[in-house]
């Protein structure tokens, strides 16, 4: 407001994000700046006219063009060569950039259990078992074992059978109908994926012993962070994001002691072969697209507000905040404050503070010309001090950590997602209806996976699956992923 004269209104919304995006396109109703989740959706975004051309605004922005010079023509594949849209959160090239999510498990449990290293599906199982027999109750309420918000759009679709990404082949790309080889270079079918099935099966035993939460089908992510604040969940499933805010909740509600961390997961197959785990390093970030509308008012405006937050002094701000209020400097070092601290510590503070709530109009991992990160929680020196409790920090040196990913820095492989973040087939086109129904149903076949009877209903319904699956044609879907994957890498280099 004091720099440029802006001022932001944001725009909540409840549901699903991309069908509200879809809406909001439809009626003309778009944001003057656009996020836009998947490639398909910034499509037809550009089909309809409703973004503006950006080239010709790159001479006001040489500081956005020197960040992103080497992503931008990745950028451009949707337009057909022209730029509409630029990505959030990437780069990303510090050695503390591993974002993983496994399972959030509460320490309370591992404690009573002598500090277990968990890993193979069987562990975790076992380990639940034992830890809903300790604390059958929380707080006078039934102890589930493992709850996950499988309601969400990407519940079913993304995160049920998502041990493929645990491996050290594949990484996630999409909640859609393909998987991404990082061995091969190659496209590969979701559903057939031995490590989805394996997934299910986990899931599936989980739900036999009573161990998975009963009301997971039909909890949306709210619902299950409500039940993580009540530290009713003695685990769950990847939404390693909310560690923060239930951690919050136990604290200020006299349980300190029930406080979660992050613990890996793999198949007990990945654990058999002795795999390395690889860690997603994006060079393009296609969920979260940006873009400015033509229901802009002042798009010259935007335009230099989106330059200056590719400045070291703008990504500074966005995300470690204002000198002398967030940081300060000691022999020539940024160093947080105590508000800094707290707001990387309390979500609810941080929403009067406003750090890392801007990253729509920039942000990346890289370092300022003062060799700091722009966002001084990325700094080995403070990710841990900035991001953990006491308790948290007690639970990983019980476990043998020396850091809280010491175990992804000695068992992880960096791999880039490259091109093959990009690309998409049009929805509309044939081949695109038929990957929407190969999507839509291995959704429709996961819950009665999960919530088979025993091992042979189990196979029976996988394998009714299957049959109907091969129906669809499947394999001609993945091969114009790979065709279309090749033409773009051609292009790019020419």
């Amino acid at each position: 407001k004091e720099k440029f004269g802006i001022v932001f209104e944001f725009v909540p919304y409840t549901g699903d994000i991309r069908e509200k995006q879809n809406l909001m396109l439809a009626a003309g109703d778009y944001d003057e700046i656009q996020d836009m989740q998947r490639e398909d959706m910034v499509l037809n975004y550009i089909q309809a006219g409703a973004l503006i051309e950006l080239d010709q605004y790159l001479d006001k922005m040489p500081d956005f063009e020197k960040r992103f010079d080497e992503i931008i023509p990745y950028w451009r594949i949707p337009g057909n060569g022209k730029l509409y849209k630029w990505e959030t959160w990437i780069p990303r090239k510090l050695d503390s950039d591993i974002e993983v999510n496994d399972v959030m498990v509460r320490t309370d449990a591992l404690e009573k259990q002598g500090w277990p290293n968990l890993l193979s599906t069987d562990s975790w199982i076992a380990f639940l078992r034992q830890a809903v027999k300790d604390f059958p109750t929380t707080n006078d309420m039934p102890t589930i074992g493992m709850t996950a918000p499988f309601a969400e759009s990407w519940g079913l679709a993304g995160i049920a059978p998502i041990l493929y990404e645990k491996s050290d082949k594949y990484l996630p790309l999409s909640n859609e109908g393909f998987t991404f080889n990082v061995q091969t270079d190659k496209f590969e079918d979701y559903f057939k994926n031995p490590y989805v099935k394996e997934s299910y099966q986990f899931f599936n035993q989980l739900y036999r012993e009573g161990l998975l939460d009963k009301e997971c089908f039909t909890d949306t992510h709210d619902k299950t962070i409500e039940k993580l604040q009540q530290g009713r969940a003695i685990a769950a499933w990847y939404i390693i994001w909310n560690q923060t805010t239930a951690n919050a909740a136990l604290i200020e509600n006299g349980h300190p002691e029930m406080q979660y961390i992050r613990l890996p997961v793999q198949s007990n197959t990945s654990v058999a072969n002795n795999e390395k785990r690889a860690i997603r390093m994006e060079t393009t970030r296609p969920f979260d697209s940006h873009g400015i509308t033509k229901n802009c008012k002042y798009p010259e405006r935007v335009i230099e507000l989106l330059n200056w937050a590719c400045t070291d002094e703008g990504q500074i701000i966005i995300r470690s905040g204002l000198e002398g209020v967030h940081w300060k400097r000691e022999n020539g070092k940024r160093v947080p404050t105590e508000t800094f601290i707290k707001a990387k510590q309390d979500p609810e503070f941080n929403n009067t503070q406003g750090l890392g709530l801007f990253s729509f109009l920039a942000s990346f991992n890289l370092l300022a010309e003062d060799g700091q990160p722009h966002d001084l929680s990325c700094e080995m020196e403070y990710i841990d001090n900035l991001s953990l409790t006491d308790r948290q920090k007690e639970a990983y040196k019980a476990l043998g950590w020396e850091n809280s990913v010491d175990w992804y820095i000695k068992n992880g492989v960096f791999a880039w997602t490259g091109l093959a973040g990009s690309i998409y087939i049009d929805p509309a086109s044939e081949l695109g209806k038929v990957h929407q129904k190969m999507t839509e149903l291995r959704v429709k076949y996961s819950a009665k996976m999960i919530t088979a009877e025993s091992d042979e209903e189990f196979e029976q319904i996988y394998n009714e699956a299957m049959a109907e699956y091969e129906k669809l044609n499947p394999e001609a879907v993945i091969d114009e992923f790979n065709r279309l994957y090749e033409e773009a890498k051609k292009q790019l280099n020419n």
